[in-house]
């Protein structure tokens, strides 16, 4: 997310820098309910796939061709943007939360359980307050919890309405800015978010640490994932899984399949075999004794199809300028295939994939106007 202002601190934050961002102010509990047909914002401009207003899309989830949620914003000032694909276009939805609050991740398990988190607060300070709506087939409805001030939510999954988590971090101070965050995770249980004890693990003293993904497919299958560590979730606790690729840095998502097949994105990508994880590279991003480079921003999967998005330059000199390309691969199975979008004036900071036949890619065109793709098995549109 490409900041906006000043962002949410922690976690927030740092994934803000990577794949989209905004600003918040606080929230109060409250239903919003959806009409049958969303009145699209001034200026929108739904297409047959996409869907064109000011603003960014900073992630996607889908759960089949005719189910599927995008979060972003559209200016300061304004409401976060919540839209929903029903099969045959792309409408707005409300939620019931304040102006200029930041949506950082969505997940959805059915057309009647999906899961928003974000964060409240102008300004990145112990008053930051986390945000998490449930979505019930009718409405978005903000759910209560308990988090230390200052907590930051940075990813959600889901794969029931009785099992969901989301990651993030809280500071170890009043001073969120100078403090040293901690990783945090949450579960639901189905009728309430609770805190879920994490491993020891070694963080360097002044040093902060921070998860920034989690995936599930299962209530005793997860994985969580930050600054240079990966845990396990087995359905009774959680563990540090030693065996990430080295090369991997810190990641930055993971995406699961079963319990014998998961990916993770960072520097590479790594991919688990239900014994360790295994190094796969990205090409164009890594290739930089050839004279490449970029970033790697978004990760989905769907059976043995995987999806990296970011950007890549065709020389030292272009990434200096900031003369990034679009960066769109699939995995076929043994390698990666460059699919490239429509355009290249295009940013993808989120994807989400159900079969190799459907996938979504959200972002921003330039200048600053929301960007969904759609992947129907062999091109882009």
């Amino acid at each position: 997310m490409r900041a906006s202002g000043v962002c949410s601190a922690l976690i927030t934050a740092w994934v803000v820098s990577l794949v989209a961002g905004g600003c918040m102010a606080p929230a109060g509990t409250s239903t919003a309910r959806a009409p049958a047909a969303a009145t699209a914002p001034a200026g929108a401009s739904p297409g047959s796939t996409g869907y064109a207003v000011f603003g960014m899309l900073e992630a996607v989830a889908a759960t089949s061709a005719t189910d599927a949620w995008a979060i972003g914003y559209h200016g300061y000032g304004n409401p976060p943007l919540i839209v929903h694909w029903n099969g045959t276009k792309w409408s707005s939805v409300p939620a019931a939360v304040p102006a200029d609050t930041v949506l950082s991740a969505v997940a959805a398990s059915s057309p009647t359980n999906a899961w928003i988190v974000g964060d409240s607060g102008l300004i990145p300070d112990i008053s930051q307050t986390p945000v998490i709506l449930h979505w019930n087939g009718r409405a978005w409805r903000q759910v209560p919890f308990s988090a230390p001030p200052g907590t930051g939510l940075s990813s959600v999954s889901v794969t029931s309405p009785s099992n969901a988590w989301a990651v993030g971090s809280y500071p170890t101070s009043a001073d969120a800015l100078g403090s040293e965050p901690r990783p945090m995770i949450l579960h639901w249980n189905g009728s309430a978010w609770r805190r879920v004890p994490l491993p020891k693990m070694a963080i360097p003293a002044g040093d902060g640490a921070w998860l920034t993904g989690v995936s599930a497919t299962s209530a005793s299958n997860a994985w969580a994932l930050g600054t240079g560590f990966i845990l396990h979730w087995n359905g009774r606790s959680w563990s540090q899984v030693p065996s990430a690729p080295a090369r991997a840095g810190h990641p930055i998502a993971v995406a699961a399949t079963a319990t014998d097949d998961a990916w993770l994105l960072g520097a590479v990508a790594g991919r688990w075999n239900g014994r360790d994880w295994t190094t796969v590279s990205i090409p164009l991003v890594t290739m930089h004794g050839n004279g490449r480079g970029g970033d790697v921003l978004a990760l989905a999967a769907a059976g043995n199809i995987a999806w990296v998005a970011g950007t890549y330059c065709t020389s030292p000199a272009a990434c200096a300028d900031g003369q990034g390309l679009p960066l769109l691969l699939r995995w076929t199975g043994d390698a990666w295939k460059l699919t490239p979008p429509p355009a290249d004036n295009v940013g993808i900071v989120g994807l989400a994939a159900t079969s190799p036949t459907n996938a979504w890619a959200v972002g921003s065109t330039q200048p600053r106007t929301t960007l969904i793709l759609h992947w129907n098995g062999s091109t882009w549109s």
